[in-house]
């Protein structure tokens, strides 16, 4: 038997929808409520650590088809993270905790596509601010905060060639972002962390579809992406998850190959594929004895 291991979970999920001919509207409403109790390594009956989670999303796109010769999207959301922390005996052996932290997300974005009998084009642009705040309930440390401004734009263009047999997709992106932190930790030997850092990333990925024959078709792609540590992996104290300040941006190449086969007989559809990514500084969590 544990100690100290039950869980309370409970969520909510609203879509609504509208269609009127040439303009869409769609809302999104989520909610999630968690309380987590965390046992401890040695399964002490004293034991009564917790993470309590509360996050409230939204989500709201209005799409046009047919302004001029081009379709679009406007979309805009917003996400609200709000988790406290609490080891008030210091039964984890993380020292006394009593933290909590928000994080917020914002975000708007739009998207441009033009079809037309041999090529579709798709302009996309994005801009998301995230903000995180955290509080030491003991005053023993100032509150924490980093803030992210992140920007992209990227382009498509999706052709058909010989005839429609084959179709080649070269794509192109651009990402940059500015961070903002000033950071404390109740950890004595940790210094206060603060400073600006600029970065940017290109990202051209490239895809093709050959129709070898009627019932044959080979199809590849190539990419190039970048994910960034999220705020609360470089700076976030969770208890049993802490983040690390030094995290690098993980970067990486993905590829894949392979052959479909399409019929109206019995078996109409056989798919092959092959792929492979190469990562480099991969964000994983690494856990110690305890499991922290």
């Amino acid at each position: 038997h544990r100690n100290n291991a039950q869980n309370r979970q409970a969520s909510g999920l609203l879509k609504l929808g509208r269609d009127q001919g040439k303009q869409r509207q769609d809302l999104l409403l989520q909610w999630f409520d968690k309380q987590q109790h965390i046992p401890n390594h040695f399964n002490a009956d004293s034991n009564n650590a917790r993470l309590d989670t509360r996050i409230l999303r939204s989500q709201w796109q209005q799409r046009w088809n047919g302004i001029g010769e081009w379709n679009t999207r406007l979309g805009f959301s917003a996400s609200q993270r709000r988790e406290r922390y609490r080891d008030l005996n210091s039964q984890l052996g993380l020292q006394r905790q009593d933290e909590t932290s928000l994080s917020t997300t914002l975000g708007i974005n739009s998207d441009w596509e033009r079809i037309s009998e041999s090529h579709t084009l798709i302009l996309s642009a994005q801009l998301r601010p995230d903000d995180y705040d955290a509080e030491d309930h003991f005053s023993r440390i100032p509150d924490s905060e980093a803030r992210r401004w992140q920007a992209s734009l990227s382009v498509q263009d999706s052709r058909f060639l010989f005839n429609q047999r084959l179709l080649l997709v070269p794509a192109l992106s651009y990402q940059a972002h500015r961070d903002h932190y000033d950071v404390y930790s109740v950890n004595e030997a940790e210094a206060p962390r603060n400073g600006t850092f600029n970065g940017d990333f290109l990202a051209p990925r490239i895809g093709l579809k050959i129709q070898l024959s009627p019932s044959f078709k080979m199809f590849a792609n190539a990419a190039r992406y970048q994910r960034l540590p999220a705020i609360y992996e470089l700076f976030g104290d969770r208890g049993v998850f802490i983040g690390n300040d030094e995290l690098n941006a993980e970067t990486g190449n993905n590829f894949d190959v392979g052959l479909q086969w399409q019929d109206s007989g019995r078996f109409s559809l056989l798919s092959l594929s092959a792929s492979y990514n190469d990562i480099d500084q991969a964000i994983a969590r690494v856990y110690d004895a305890r499991g922290i």
